[in-house]
């Protein structure tokens, strides 16, 4: 919709869009910015149109997603001490970007999903658009611009950690995961989502909205069982993954790991059963 030259004009769109129902985000074009309005199947084209017209948007450019790129990378920040302390994206189109705060012992985390339509630019839905200006190797020099602010750019630097070793298990397991059932009582886990990333990075998403994050690894190199910890593995537990195919991931804990420095018997014999955000 459009191609603003003054930021006031294309925020006033995107909060048009959202509070209307649309997946929006911002584009560079130029040193103009457009704002998109995403994820409209073709069969809801003409309504849509409709829709947009009666919002006051007389003209609309219609383009078919060629569904973009996907990264699985994990930044820290260096330099200089920013808002954020890092940021991570998984192959399936989901982010995690940790807010540093100040009081706090844990960042603030941000999940969700991300679009990149060109190999140096990462849409964060709701958060705001990452810029890659340089890589060289495992360093890389970023910009960001928040939501409703495309103009106001944010540099600095990163550098890209280091993944644990790619295993068919790994590649399997190391997706976005949403919970299907559970023997655990409270209802609101029916609807949780899980994120393992190939970083150790194991992140729980209520259905509030609210977001943590962990850390994970294989137990050993059989990869039927993995370690969790809350507190960078001064405490841990551990799970056996029963069950883990494309469509299905079930984790479960028979209870022999009550022996294990930190373990809470609160979580003896508690299964999931998840699939695929994806699906």
């Amino acid at each position: 919709m459009g191609a603003f030259l003054y930021a006031r004009n294309a925020a006033d769109t995107y909060n048009t869009l959202k509070n209307n129902g649309y997946n929006a985000y911002f584009e560079n074009y130029q040193e103009l910015t457009r704002v998109i309005a995403t994820g409209i199947p073709a069969k809801e084209i003409t309504v849509s149109l409709e829709k947009l017209k009666k919002l006051g948007f007389d003209s609309v450019i219609i383009r078919e997603e060629s569904g973009g790129h996907t990264i699985s990378e994990k930044w820290i920040i260096t330099e200089p001490e920013s808002r954020f302390a890092s940021f991570e994206f998984n192959q399936d189109s989901s982010y995690i970007a940790a807010e540093r705060q100040a009081e706090a012992s844990s960042p603030f985390i941000h999940f969700g999903e991300y679009i990149m339509p060109r190999h140096d630019q990462i849409n964060m839905i709701d958060l705001g658009t990452l810029h890659i200006e340089k890589r060289n190797g495992d360093d890389i020099d970023l910009s960001f611009s928040p939501v409703n602010e495309p103009e106001a750019r944010t540099a600095f630097s990163a550098v890209k950690e280091k993944p644990m070793p790619n295993t068919p298990e790994t590649d399997l397991f190391t997706r976005t995961w949403v919970v299907t059932n559970t023997n655990m009582e409270e209802e609101e886990r029916i609807g949780m989502i899980f994120l393992f990333s190939i970083n150790g990075t194991y992140l729980v998403s209520r259905p509030d909205g609210t977001s943590f994050t962990s850390h994970w690894r294989w137990y050993n190199d059989e990869r039927e069982e993995i370690e969790y910890s809350h507190d960078n593995w001064r405490s841990y537990g551990r799970a056996t993954v029963n069950t883990l195919r494309q469509e299905l991931l079930i984790i479960d804990d028979p209870g022999f790991n009550s022996d294990i420095v930190g373990f809470s018997s609160l979580y003896k014999d508690w299964f999931y059963e998840l699939v695929p955000v994806s699906n």
